[in-house]
């Protein structure tokens, strides 16, 4: 059956740094053809702890030094993808 049809979502998690992801999906339908268009855009902020240990040896003696680390990043990412298909004649559909 020939037709549209289309969403628009968003997408919302709360941890300890926000992520956030907003996007569109479409599909035609027609007698021969279909498409479908799908499209996001993702934001996420994360934070990563981390220890860092460094032995050091000298004279027989070993030193232990430990630090510890947090790293923040933050990452946006678009992702888009298409799909067309089209029926040569309507026995391979």
């Amino acid at each position: 059956m020939a037709g549209y049809n289309g969403a628009i979502y968003n997408k919302y998690v709360q941890g300890v740094l926000p992520k956030h992801t907003i996007g569109t999906d479409h599909f035609f339908k027609g007698k021969k053809t279909q498409l479908s268009l799908n499209y996001s855009f993702r934001q996420d902020r994360d934070v990563t702890y981390y220890t860092d240990i460094t032995n050091f040896i000298e004279d027989n003696n070993t030193s232990t030094w430990s630090a510890e680390q947090e790293a923040l990043s933050n990452k946006k990412q678009h992702n888009l993808s298409l799909f067309f298909d089209y029926d040569i004649n309507e026995k391979a559909g």
